[in-house]
Order: structure tokens, then sequence, then C-alpha cells
């Protein structure tokens, strides 16, 4: 760009001069200001000019401001022995370029006096540095603004994202879906409301064992080969409750939950990881959130279409062809990092306060129907359009906090506005439930699950901050199984509290839960983003002036 930018100058020069300064495109020389023994100082010179000094003293033979490709030395401030000197080089370092291509092998900004080659991002045996490299072109005495080199992408990333988000979808399907007709389910199969819980449970207590080895195989493996085998389980599982269409195979039916909760292992932790290989990194936040999506849409489905499908026959028969019609619908890490980032303290504060978030809201969500009966007759149907609610307003807050991250790269600021915001949901949504009014649940359940739910894909990022360098797959993987070991463990104790207690003291208990982790929250320190500092130019004190400047030699 700097060499179409000289030659286009060069014409507008050259031909806008007086007759008699008037040059061709074949003239060598065009001295301006020359002492009496220099023979050529031309100011603007095409690429086929060799030499190009300005303002030379009488023994400097070349100083060009403004060189074609062709020229070999384009100096920009020579003193009187030196023959080149590009940009903020000691006098005798006789190479020292800022932007090099694929080809070159020296890439120094700084170079020493007796440094030859100096790479800005560079480990020590790399030739060449092509990423993140400081541009500081001088033009007319002035330096351009520093520029990054851009990420190659590709267009079929989409379609890479949608896949996984459809993937991610019909695994969630399978939730809740007994939960929330728990009343049917429990007088259909004969089992207690402690056996239906489970079935949702069992979500999170598969999470626990397999974690590090869905995290060793997303890292070693890759993405194809980690969501072949959730997809694999995921199949099989929805065929195996297929076959439990009948009063005495509540085993059957939860053998194949066990299936589809392990398959969720190989797709959680995805998101991170594909928006990583796949997106720049203005795009990674927003593609993480749109892939954290995929997730809340099929819970928002197992909300949805079991009270739909399902009805509360009396004939047992009935509900079985419900059953039978839902069944169908839903049939399609090494330690030594788990070490590394255990040693991180941001990174332990962050596992717990995400833990706790996801930890409460599936409390929530596993006992909405049971709550909701103790205040509501007759509210199944409304507890699935509520839990619906809250998982589409959560899907609009994840993808609108990915946004703002990044445009903001404001990690612990978002981080707990979205926690604090969460706080005072689960605070409205406790104390609604006690006035009566279906209508203001539903209210504050959006409410809830907009920054409760939106939660997920921030947590993911900040993660991905404070443990750079290790794999993104790795710190989510860990993330979700501590937020499946605090959901079980908050589940249990939850519909405990609800059976001898009340709802009250237990959406109480929940919302103390959720201090417990905004102060954790705040405890985190917002300034250790290593992926923030890793992508970072480095840009020299003695720069900073001219960069303050550099609005006027934009080039």
């Amino acid at each position: 760009m700097l060499v179409r930018r000289s030659v286009a100058l060069c014409d507008i020069i050259v031909t806008s001069w007086s007759p008699a300064l008037h040059l061709s495109r074949k003239v060598t020389s065009c001295p301006v200001h020359c002492g009496p023994t220099v023979t050529s100082c031309p100011v603007l010179c095409f690429p086929t000019v060799t030499s190009c000094p300005v303002h030379c003293g009488p023994t400097v033979t070349s100083c060009p401001v403004h060189c074609g490709p062709t020229v070999t030395s384009c100096p920009v401030h020579c003193g009187p022995t030196v023959t080149s000197c590009p940009v903020h080089c000691d006098p005798t370092v006789t190479s020292c370029p800022v932007h090099c291509g694929p080809t070159v092998t020296p890439c120094p900004v700084h170079c020493a006096p007796t440094v030859t080659s100096c790479p800005v991002h560079c480990g020590p045996t790399v030739t060449s540095c092509l990423d993140h490299v400081v541009s500081v072109v001088m033009i007319n005495g002035l330096a351009s603004k520093p520029a990054l080199q851009e990420v190659q992408v590709f267009r079929k990333r989409w379609l890479m994202l949608l896949l996984f988000v459809i993937c991610s979808t019909c695994n969630a399907a399978h939730w809740v879906q007994f939960s929330i007709i728990s009343n049917i389910v429990t007088r259909y199969y004969g089992v207690s409301t402690l056996a239906i819980d489970w079935t949702s449970m069992v979500y999170m207590a598969a999470y626990i064992p397999l974690v590090l080895p869905a995290a060793w195989l997303l890292d070693k493996k890759g993405l194809r080969l980690t969501l072949i085998c959730g997809a694999i389980f995921m199949t099989a599982g929805s065929w195996i409750k297929v076959a439990s269409v009948s009063p005495d195979r509540f085993y059957v039916a939860f053998i194949g939950q066990i299936f589809v909760g392990a398959a969720q292992i190989f797709i959680l932790g995805v998101p991170a990881r594909l928006a990583a290989v796949w997106f720049g990194p203005t795009q990674v936040s927003t593609a993480t959130s749109i892939g954290v999506f995929g997730n809340q849409v099929g819970i928002a489905l197992s909300f949805l279409l079991p009270p739909v499908i399902v009805g509360n026959h009396d004939s047992l028969e009935d509900i079985g062809k419900d059953l039978m019609k839902l069944y169908v619908g839903l049939a399609a890490g090494p330690s030594i990092i788990l070490i590394l980032i255990l040693l991180n303290k941001n990174f332990l504060l962050l596992l717990a306060s995400y833990g706790i978030n996801v930890g409460v809201f599936y409390a929530v969500s596993t006992l909405l129907n049971q709550v909701l009966l103790l205040h509501f007759k007759n509210a199944q149907r409304d507890g699935g359009l509520i839990g619906l609610t809250m998982v589409l307003a959560g899907v609009a807050g994840s993808i609108i906090g990915g946004v703002v991250l990044d445009k903001t790269h404001k990690f612990k600021p978002t981080t707990m506005v979205v926690y604090c915001m969460a706080l005072v949901g689960m605070v409205g949504y406790t104390f609604t439930l006690q006035l009566g009014y279906i209508s203001l649940v539903f209210v504050t359940g959006a409410f809830l699950g907009f920054f409760m739910t939106g939660y997920l894909g921030i947590g993911y990022e900040f993660a991905a901050e404070l443990t750079y360098p290790e794999p993104e797959g790795t710190s989510s993987g860990i993330m979700n199984a501590a937020s499946e070991i605090f959901g079980v463990t908050f589940t249990l104790i939850a519909g405990e509290v609800l059976d001898h207690w009340g709802d009250l003291l237990t959406n109480l208990t929940l919302t103390g839960l959720l201090t417990v982790g905004l102060v954790m929250t705040v405890l985190i320190r917002g300034k250790d983003l290593r992926r923030q500092a890793a992508s970072k130019p480095v840009v020299h004190p003695s720069e900073l002036e001219m960069l303050n400047i550099s609005s006027q030699g934009e080039v």
C-alpha cells in the first residue's frame, strides 16, 4: 500500500510542477536542497529510482524517504556515514524491517546495536513474524497507526456452527422431559418424585466421571470425532427410551437417559473450542454465545414439548401412547492441564461462582413444576411455558452478552453486572410466587432466565481469558463439571427443603447461594486477562509520541 501510494503521489507532484521541473518516469534524479557535492537528491521517486535522498549532507550518497519495491536502501533519518537505517535502528544495525513477508527472515522492530534479527511475537526458532507486528511507517515525518494482521476465516464457519447448534439442541431436549410432567410420569411408571428428579440429575452425575476423558478427546482428536461420539450416545439413548413405553419399564427409560446424559459431555465443552478454531478474534465471544444458544433451545424444547404432547389422561394406555410420540419425536483432559488450571486462583473463584450460578438454575428448573403446583392448581402447562420463557430470554441474554464482550472486552465488569442482575431476578421470582399472580411469575422468570442463562457464554469466555494458553475445551469442560456437581447438590438440598419447609425457604436458600457466588466474582482480579495481553501489539515507549499524531500519517 505504501509503494502504491508513493507512486501515485509521485505522479501528482511531478505532473503539477512547472515545465522546467516536469519529469517523466525515466528521470532517475530529482534533487531538492542538495549540497554542492551531492549528485542525486530527489524527494518522490518512481519504483525504478535507485537513489532518493532528502536533505543530505555533502558526503551522503543515498538517503531516500519514499522508495519503490526495487530500491535496496530506504532509510528515514540517516547520519553522515550511515548507508541504511530504516525506522528506529541503531546506527550499526544493518537490517531492521518493520513489516516482513513470509519469506523474510528478519522481522525486528527495536534492535540492539549488534542484533541482526529481532522478531516481535516470535519464538526463538521462528524466522518469520507475521502475527501482531507493529507498523510504524514514516510519511512526511509522521507515524501511521499500528496495524494487526487479520486472521483468515472461511464462510463455512457459520455452517459448522449451525451443525453444532442442532446437535446441542437435540441433546438438551431430553433434560427435563420427565421432571416437567412429574405428576403424570410418577403415576404412569409408579415411581417416586425423587426417581423422576434423578432423570434430570443424571445429566449432571454422568458429567462428573467422564469430563476429563471427553476433554482429552476434544484436545487430542479434534471437534469432528468428539461430536460423532456425542451423536452416537445420544441416538442410542433416544431409541432405548422408545422401548420403555410400559408401566413396568421405568428402569429402561432411566438407562436411556443415562446414555443421553453421557452424550452431553462430548457437546457442552465444544462452543469455546469451535469459536477459537473457526472464528476471528473479533467474533470469538459471539460465536461462543451462539454455540451455547443451541443448548438453551434444547432446554426450551424440553420444557415446551412434554406438557403439550403428553396429556394427563385417566387411562394409562393413553399416557403410554403420548409418551411413545414424545420418545420417537426426540429420537435423532489431561491431568497435567487440570493441575495447572487448579493452581490459578482467579479461575478457582470463577469456577465456584459459575458452578453456583448454573447449579441454582438447574435446581430452579428441576423443581419448577413442583413449586408452581403449590401455588397454582392445574399449572403443569404454565410450568412448561414459564420454563420456555426463562430459556428463550436466556438465549437473548447469552447472545447480547457475547456481543458486548466482543465490543468492549470488559470481562469482569460484564460478569459482575450479569451475576448481580441474576441475583435480583432470583429475589423477584421468590416473592412473586407468594403473590399468587401467574403473570408476575412469567415476568420474573423471564428476567431471571435472561441473566442467569445469559451468564453461561460469558463464563466460558472469562475462563478462557484467565487460563490462557491452556486449551479452551479443557477449561470449559472443567467449568461444566463444576456446574453439574453444584447442580446435583443444590437440587437434592432444595428438594429436601421443599418437602419439609416449603418453597419460600427453598428459594431463599438458593438466593443466599447466589449471593456467595457474587462475592466470589468480585474477588476475581479482572486485570489478569492472559489471552487479551497476548494479542496486544508491543509498542516501544519511544514510539508513543509518534503514535499520538498518527492520524495525519495514516496509510
